[in-house]
């Protein structure tokens, strides 16, 4: 018998302003947007995600959160091409 391997969940970390944190965590805002640059290509392209890991800012001691992932979408704003970070649920909020 051969044991099955159980793959772990695939996070996307996604640091926000501390203003769409909230927001976010209140059901208010609900897609985030990155513009289409090699660095967000090479993390979004070709991937799956199960979930994302909200963080309010960049610095080491800040709010997380952990929210799901509904779809990533390629989209054009304002003229722009941008990727779309569609979010559901908010599974619980981390200290």
């Amino acid at each position: 018998m051969t044991e099955q391997k159980m793959s772990k969940p695939n996070i996307l970390y996604l640091s926000v302003t501390h203003k769409n944190f909230d927001a976010i965590l209140r059901g208010e805002l609900t897609t985030e947007y990155r513009d289409r640059t090699d660095y967000w290509k090479s993390r979004l392209d070709g991937r799956r995600y199960h979930s994302v890991r909200l963080r309010s800012g960049n610095s080491a001691d800040v709010q997380e959160a952990d929210i799901e992932l509904i779809e990533i979408l390629k989209v054009v704003r304002d003229g722009k091409g941008q990727y779309a970070i569609r979010f559901g649920k908010v599974h619980a909020p981390r200290e």
